[in-house]
């Protein structure tokens, strides 16, 4: 069993975590690049 400690984050942090998260998927998600690598990744697993 692994003992989970708790990590401490303030809610500030954790909005300025989330704006981040949401920010990063905006803009790559969205981009031909994403979409190439995500293919590139596909052909390799196939």
């Amino acid at each position: 069993m692994h003992q989970i400690i708790p990590i401490k984050v303030s809610d500030n942090e954790r909005k300025l975590v989330l704006n981040y998260c949401d920010y990063v998927e905006k803009i790559y998600s969205k981009s031909e690049l994403y979409n190439e690598i995500f293919e590139f990744l596909q052909e390799l697993e196939a």
